[in-house]
């Protein structure tokens, strides 16, 4: 799976806490606070239709197997503090879990999720599309 980076919004201790992550036509459309919640959440779209469904390691995350019967596997090569959370199509939160080495949605529905990790190490939000056959 491709780790797609999206930096932080508004940096600092407030952050734009993205969310309702939905995919359209390879692209990731989500909603996100800018400067601190002052102006209110906003609709964004990631610049890239670089989502893919195919297991692939990059440089420090990879989840695998993908697709899965709901067990996915989360390798971290360089060792940070990690937090996972998975969302659903709706962006309703679904699972929510830090430093674990695997999620657990065997619970869910078939589907597509997205896996937010946060790298607080960095400060580095990554998000994967994610299947459950």
């Amino acid at each position: 799976m491709l780790t797609i980076y999206i930096q932080d919004i508004t940096p600092g201790n407030e952050g734009s806490d993205p969310g309702d992550f939905i995919e359209l036509n390879g692209y990731l459309y989500f909603m996100a606070s800018t400067n601190g919640n002052a102006t209110g959440r906003k609709i964004f779209r990631l610049n890239s239709q670089t989502l893919e469904t195919n297991s692939s390691k990059n440089n420090t995350i990879s989840v695998y197997p993908n697709p899965a019967n709901g067990i996915f596997h989360i390798e971290n090569t360089v060792e940070n503090q990690l937090e996972y959370t998975v969302y659903d199509q709706n962006g309703k939160k679904i699972n929510h879990s830090q430093n674990g080495d695997s999620i657990d949605i065997t619970n869910q529905a078939s589907g597509i999720y997205f896996l937010k990790i946060f790298n607080a190490t960095q400060n580095i939000v990554s998000i994967k599309k994610i299947i459950k056959h």
